[in-house]
């Protein structure tokens, strides 16, 4: 159990430090909902960025609502990065 929590931290580590997978700009998160999905599909975990034309809302309100139009899990939220995995 020990190991897989080790594996799930390097992970965790490896994405925040990676650059986005998804960026949320001026058009809103509901245009990005496909790609979004398909990423996640392909990663099983990922980073989403908003830019400043993407913040007309709260972040952790935006970020709950993408997770659950697309049915992911938030993981966590630095600033306006927020990391989510596959459920």
């Amino acid at each position: 159990m020990l190991k897989k929590n080790k594996v799930a931290n390097r992970k965790l580590k490896d994405v925040w430090t990676s650059n986005p997978d998804v960026i949320i700009g001026k058009h809103g998160w509901e245009s990005v909902v496909d790609e979004f999905k398909r990423q996640i599909k392909k990663n099983k975990i990922i980073k989403v960025k908003l830019l400043k034309s993407a913040r007309v809302r709260p972040v952790k309100e935006i970020a709950k609502s993408l997770a659950e139009k697309t049915n992911s899990k938030l993981i966590e939220i630095r600033g306006y990065q927020i990391i989510y995995a596959k459920r």
